[in-house]
Order: C-alpha cells, then structure tokens, then sequence
C-alpha cells in the first residue's frame, strides 16, 4: 500500500550545555505524519530506515560508517498514533561529525520497504555536531579581534549612536553618530548610512525627489471639489446658479432646485419641496386669520355687504337647481369629494370612476406608494434609518430601506470649491447667491415664509396680491371660505333674504361641477387609481391608474403625474440618470452573510449553499468569500467552487488557508498556527466556474471553527446566481457555519 508523509518538522539538535569542553548530544529530533494510499493515517508501529546522503536524488555517498552506500543509516521499529510519530535520529547508530562535514546533506525514509520520494534536506540544526570538532581548542590560545570572514566585525568599538556598516565585501565600520527622531538614508556601496538632515513640521509627508537626491518632508497637496459633482457619491452633478437652493432627492440625493418664479414660496410636497403659490386650502399651509389689511376677514367669518337701499335678487338657473349648503357634502359629480371628513392624517383618492374615499392615516414622514385601481394608497411600513436609501423589492412587494455607505464632509467648507465656508445653524438654509456659490441665508424672522425674489429667496410675508403667490381656497377655520362655496343658513319656517355684493355675484349649484377658479377641481370623476393634477393654471385633469408599487413621477407643465415603468429587482436602488426617469440599478458593493448554519455534508458532492446566493447583472466583478467551517473528523477536509448560472467571459478565482506546514505547502489547514512561527499559506486556483478549487486534507482540531477565504474576478455578459458550492473530502460531515460572508464590487 503506498504511504505517504504529507508533513516532516525537522528539529534543531538540543542545545549546547554549559561548559565548551562537553560533548554535543548526539541526535537529532524528527517527526512526521503517515498516510496510507486513501489518505488515511496510520495507527500501528512500523519499520522505519533512516540514511543521510550527500545528493537530492540517486545513490548515496559510498562512504558509510555502516558499511551501505550511504554517509549514514539506521533502523528503528517506530510508534504511529493517528498518523503522527516521532523519533531521535541516532539513538542506535552513532552521529558524528564527519557526516556534517560537506556543504549538503539529505534524509531518506524508507518504511517498511518503501522507500518515500523526495528526500528531505537537512538545515542547520544537524550541522551543529561539527562543532564538537571545537571542543578540544584551548581558551588561552585565542586572541586578537574576531574579524569579518571568521563571523565577527573586526571593531573593538564604533560611534555613539552610530551603526556597523560594511564599507568592503570583507570589512565593518561604524557609522557618524545618527541624530535621535532622523531618518536612515542609504548611503550607497562602501559608503555609510546618514540621518535625513530634517525632521519636517507636523502634518508634512516624506515626499521622493528623484534618483540622486535625499527625499525631503513637503505638505500635502490641497484636494478641492465642486460640492455637486462627481466627486460626492450622494450627490447630482450641476453647476451653482444665482436663486438655486439645494435638497435631497427621492434617489436620494443632493441635487440643484432651480429658483422659483418670483412671489412663488417654498412649499413641501409629498415628499420633495417645490416652487409654487401657497395652498391656502391645506390646514398644514397657513395659520392665524389673514388681516383685514391683507384682504382678509382678520375675524374668521364670512361678510355679506350690498347695497344699502335695495333689495339683491338672484335668479338660478332653472326650477331643479340646488343650492350647496352645509347640509350635505358636496358630492364628486358636484365637483366635490362627497366626503364630510376623512381618516386624519390620510388623503382622499378615487376608490371608483366617481367615488372618492379617505385613506387611512399616512405616517409621519413615511413614502405614499400607490395602492392599484380602486384601492387606497399606503405609508410605508418602514421609516429606515438615518442614511439608508429606498431599494426595490421586485413586483409585488413594497421597496424598503437598505443603508449604503457613509460619506461624510462639512458642505459649507473650503474642501469644495462652489461654497462659501459657514458653519450650520439652526433655522438657516443654503441657497445659490450671486458669485454664483452655494452660501448660507439667515433664518427669517417668526411666521415669515421664505419667497422667491427677481433672483434670490428671501424670508418675509406672503404677498396675498400677487397670483404666483397663493392658490386654493382658504380654509374657514383660516379665516376663509374653505370651499369656495357660500353658505346658506335660516330660520326654517320663514323665508331668508341674503343681500350679496353686487348683480355679477355668481351662485355656484350643481348644474356644473365647481370649477378650479371657484375652488373645486372641475372634474365630474376620475380614472380609478390615478390623481387629480393641475394641467394648466386654472385646470386640474385625473391621471391614468398608476401602478401600484411603482414610484410616482412628476410629468412636468401641463403633464400627469405618471408611474415609473419598473419596480426593479431585489437588492437595486433608485438612480438617478441625470436627465430624464431615473432607474432602478444594481449598488457598486453589496455584502450577503449566512444568517444561521447551512445543512452539514457528509458527501463529496458539491452543493450550494443557498443562503449566499446572489443575483449579479452585467458587468465586471470582484468577489471575496469569508468562509467559516467545521469538521466532525480530524482527517477530513472541504472542498468549495463558485458558480454563476448565467454567462460569463472570464471566470478566474482561487482559494487561500493559512497551512501546517512551516515550509510548504500540504493542503492541510491550521487555524492554530499562531503557537508557532513560520508557517506558509496554502492556495489553489482555476480559471473556469463550477469547478472545484482542490480539495483540503484535514483540520487541526475537529468540531472547532476554521477559516477558508476564497476570492476571485469575473465578467459577466448574462445575468444569473452567483452560488457558493460546499462538498467533504470524505464521507465525514462538514460544516458551513452561520457568518460566512461574501463582499461583491462591481467595477465596471
């Protein structure tokens, strides 16, 4: 049966007693690990030869103390447990120093009459029996300085401060003194090494200047940047214009918002603020009661003035007219709501082609997503966290908040070139100014509103005569109208006169819906599941269903609203195209980590562990897996490959352990290596996906956590799974344990 030692730690000789004049030990420790053919290991004593030779391969030397062609052999009957044995060369057969006397030395191993390929060569440790040549030299008779070629420096001493240096192949001289905190430059061949003669000033860096120079301590250069410009991952690339405020987007992100049209006012929309006239019919827009001086009531009712010695009479226009009164809702077909009120903190929408229903109460500062046709649109669930983005969840599922990662930077400081530099405080906005750069605008005086100027915003109060400056009907509890409607109140079994302000007055019924000057919406009804939107200045129209899920799109002057066409797939987020709709794209870096153990393996087979599986699109990746695994058998390994069930161009990856070996390579993994020095790290690689990356001999310590890092690059031209396939060396179970993770980047 062929054997096999996949490891050998060869020992140094023990060390040197006390006294020069003792004899050196005469061995040398040796230990190894034995498997069989089926990479088993052994557990019986075997019969071991052991021979020194002068040569890597070939006959050995034909001097040997034994007689053999050899420089050295002895025999010994060796104990294995579970693979692993050790013994002390020379024990039976007498190490001397003539063995040690040429420049190379190896150990064959021959076992049970196998003899194992290659042999091994011999380092250091073994050639200190040559030093018992030594031990017969008088102490008295050595004199004088121990010079360069016999392992000394041939100094008796050198500069304070200073280095030993060789100024020849064969001579040592002390360096000048080196100043304390200075750096140690090179001084070339024969020369000697020198301190920098400067220390630099704080926050300075070692900069090269050139072949033949010292390097020398310079400041770092200034790095700038246009605050809204490629060089900010979270925000939109545009120039400063006089006017221009700057928010946060739905993708989001900082972005430009032109300046509005003058006596326009900042106003919060659903979700994004916008230029426009003030909506005098929201609760949520304006407070107090307008002044008389203003064209108010300034006392919160309505008056009714005519003329003072005659009778108004107003004639309706035929015998079925109704006369809106507070009695019931104005309907939808009446160019109302047909509501008496609403769920609080909810909105009205089309439950039917004319029927409006109150939604249910919309969370604070939660996204509105739209319900579908016929039915309410919806908070949100979830608020996310600071800094998180919205993400797509694929059709039939709401999108959600995921974090990307942090940017962080002072926006109004001298790292970007378009601000002027200003700390944050409270109240105060930042607005494009005249330069044009982005600076800070004072906070505005209590109840002032911030308006938009001839070019730049400015805080102060609403001019109510300017038609860019309001809209919408007053609410009565505001001291208006609150519907555009009159009100008719009397005694119930007498006839009420009303004396209006003069013959033009107009008395809305409901021959024909209230129209958008008269604070209705003009509509008899609506597409179910759309909005009712302004298609021009006194016209409002119902949108087309919007889809539900999708996010809602502004359709510009005159335009409807509409629904973005995707909903995206799992794991994308909304990004912005600069001009245009933005799209749903996949993130640049995403982390996936196994969130419980995944099913142990008892098999060779490879399977995917499905937990890691991610969806990759098109593109250029790199990909790294953080592999946490256990064994139930300490002479069973794992195998791993990678796959993407798409297509790809290029596929190329490789797998990494840190070995047990202090030398080479074995495939055997030790996650203890740090109780000893040296070891090497282990790899394997392939050039293809779906193909296994070798395959691991043993673990250290069984049931006990490991670590396997496998990375790679790979160019995708279809879509598809990229998968992390686990299998057994052997019919052991192995174990991918819960934290695995995988860092994927895409670069192009």
């Amino acid at each position: 049966m062929k054997k096999k030692i996949i490891y050998i730690l060869t020992a140094i000789v023990i060390g040197f007693p006390a006294s020069v004049f003792a004899a050196v030990p005469g061995f040398i420790n040796f230990q190894g690990r034995l498997l069989d053919a089926s990479k088993l290991p052994k557990n019986v004593p075997v019969s071991m030869i052991f021979r020194i030779c002068d040569t890597l391969a070939g006959a050995c030397s034909a001097i040997c103390q034994s007689g053999n062609t050899c420089l050295w052999t002895e025999t010994q009957t060796v104990d294995v447990s579970n693979g692993i044995f050790a013994v002390q060369l020379g024990s039976f057969t007498e190490l001397t120093a003539e063995v040690f006397s040429s420049a190379s030395r190896y150990l064959e191993i021959k076992v049970e009459g196998e003899t194992l390929s290659p042999r091994e060569q011999l380092a250091a440790g073994p050639y200190s029996f040559r030093a018992s040549v030594a031990d017969s030299l008088d102490a008295a008779n050595l004199t004088g300085t121990a010079q360069v070629n016999h392992g000394g420096t041939g100094l008796t001493g050198g500069t304070s401060g200073g280095v030993p240096y060789y100024s020849g192949a064969a001579a040592i001289t002390s360096s000048a003194e080196l100043t304390h905190y200075n750096l140690l430059i090179g001084g070339g061949a024969g020369a000697a090494p020198y301190a920098l003669g400067s220390l630099g000033v704080s926050g300075q860096v070692l900069t090269s200047n050139d072949a033949g120079a010292n390097p020398s301590w310079q400041a770092v250069p200034a790095q700038t940047s246009a605050l809204l410009s490629a060089t900010h991952t979270d925000t939109l690339a545009a120039s400063v214009v006089q006017g221009d405020i700057m928010i946060g987007n739905s993708t989001p992100k900082w972005a430009r918002l032109a300046k509005g049209a003058q006596y326009t006012s900042l106003n919060m929309g659903a979700n994004d603020p916008a230029w426009g006239a003030i909506a005098l019919d929201q609760s949520a827009a304006v407070s107090g009661i307008l002044a008389a001086g203003n064209g108010g009531t300034g006392s919160g009712f309505t008056e009714f003035a005519g003329p003072a010695a005659a009778k108004k009479t107003f004639t309706l226009p035929n015998a079925s007219s109704t006369i809106l009164t507070t009695n019931a809702a104005v309907t939808v077909g009446q160019g109302g709501t047909g509501l008496s009120g609403g769920t609080s903190g909810g909105v009205p929408y089309y439950s039917g082609a004319a029927a409006i229903t109150s939604s249910a109460e919309l969370t604070h500062y939660n996204l509105l997503i739209g319900g579908g046709a016929g039915a309410a649109p919806y908070a949100l669930g979830s608020l996310g966290v600071s800094g998180q983005v919205l993400t797509s969840n694929d059709a039939g599922a709401n999108p959600s908040w995921q974090a990307v990662p942090a940017q962080t930077s002072a926006l109004l400081s001298a790292t970007h070139t378009d601000t002027l530099a200003a700390s944050v405080v409270q109240g105060d906005i930042m607005i494009g100014n005249s330069t044009p750069k982005w600076a800070r605008l004072a906070k505005g005086a209590q109840y002032t509103s911030l308006n938009m100027g001839a070019n730049d915003p400015a805080w102060g109060a609403i001019a109510l005569d300017q038609s860019a400056a309001v809209s919408g009907i007053l609410a009565a509890g505001n001291g208006g109208t609150g519907s555009g409607f009159t009100e008719f109140a009397g005694p119930a079994a007498a006839k009420k006169t009303f004396t209006l302000p003069n013959a033009s007055s107009t008395i809305l019924t409901t021959n024909a819906a209230v129209t958008v000057g008269q604070g209705g919406t003009g509509l008899s009804g609506g597409t179910s599941g759309g909005v009712p939107y302004y298609s021009g200045a006194a016209a409002m129209t119902s949108s087309s269903e919007l889809t539900q899920y999708n996010v809602l799109l502004g359709g510009g002057a005159g335009a409807a609203p509409y629904a973005l066409g995707s909903i995206g797939v799992s794991s994308q987020v909304l990004t912005s195209n600069g001009s245009g709709n933005p799209s749903w794209k996949d993130p640049l870096v995403m982390t996936v980590s196994l969130d419980a153990d995944a099913a142990s393996n008892s098999t060779t087979n490879l399977v995917d562990i499905t937990g890691l599986d991610t969806t990759v699109g098109v593109g250029t990746y790199v990909f790294q897996y953080f592999i946490r695994y256990q064994s139930s058998a300490a002479t069973t390994g794992v195998k791993f490959a990678v796959n993407h069930t798409g297509a790809v161009s290029t596929f190329i990856t490789f797998r990494r352990w840190v070995d047990l070996s202090a030398t080479a390579s074995t495939n055997a993994p030790d996650q203890s290596a740090v109780i000893a020095a040296g070891h090497v790290m282990g790899s394997a690689a392939v050039r293809a996906k779906n193909t296994a990356l070798g395959v691991s001999l043993s673990v250290d310590t069984i049931n006990a956590d490991m670590l396997m890092i496998i990375e790679g690059l790979m160019i995708v031209t279809a879509s598809g799974d990229l998968q992390l396939l686990h299998g057994s060396e052997t019919a052991n179970a192995t174990t991918v344990k819960a934290g695995t993770s995988l860092i994927l980047t895409k670069t192009r």
